[in-house]
């Protein structure tokens, strides 16, 4: 499914009012920014992506030169309508913000949001990852794109936005954690005790000197 955001003329002016920085800072922050869009890519400018839904990610920045991304995943067959509409609302809404206002050429009408600038609201989203050197489940925390308005438009940021775990998810995690602690338990099978110079403590049986 394509991203179908209607035809119209597009713009020639491709990345000319992009915005370099040299020092990268991430937005950490939840609230309402100006930003600047600085960059525009998609999944196959990702060498992580292993396949999943395909995406559009605009790079910005605020005044200061703190950086952070919007994400938006396209549309899938197995959406539901309501589903497909609001992803492509959520884009097309961040791109007319932007001042874009032709979209014939979904590359083109892209292109026409470099340089330009917005209002954005940041939230909070907590999710489940996993920690990299043990494989640990973690909750983490993510600031994401929540919605835009048009410069000199009013633009407020609520905490209600902020999304935590839902109960559902909360004992998903538990139960992730728990197999993930009981995979991970030392047992009396695993150690020997070693009481020499009178302290004792505990040695790992596979690297015992005997």
């Amino acid at each position: 499914m394509t991203w179908n955001l209607n035809e119209v003329e597009t713009s020639n002016n491709k990345n000319n009012n992009k915005k370099e920085y040299k020092k990268v800072e991430w937005l950490k922050t939840p609230g309402s920014y100006t930003m600047t869009i600085n960059s525009m890519s998609t999944q196959d400018d990702n060498p992580n992506w292993q396949g999943g839904t395909p995406y559009i990610e605009f790079a910005m920045y605020t005044g200061d030169g703190r950086k952070i991304t919007a994400r938006f995943y396209q549309p899938k067959e197995t959406d539901k309508p309501s589903s497909a509409d609001f992803k492509r609302k959520l884009l097309k809404e961040f791109l007319v913000n932007a001042g874009v206002t032709e979209f014939d050429n979904i590359d083109d009408s892209m292109a026409q949001a470099i340089g330009k600038r917005l209002q954005c609201v940041f939230c909070t989203e907590e999710y489940v990852g996993t920690d990299r050197e043990t494989n640990e489940p973690v909750v983490r925390t993510a600031l994401k794109y929540k919605f835009s308005k048009k410069m000199g438009q009013t633009i407020k940021y609520d905490a209600k936005y902020n999304k935590s775990l839902s109960p559902d998810q909360h004992k998903d995690f538990q139960e992730l954690h728990r197999i993930w602690l009981d995979s991970n338990k030392t047992t009396e099978d695993d150690v020997v005790f070693d009481d020499r110079d009178g302290v004792p403590t505990m040695r790992d049986a596979d690297n015992l000197p005997f």
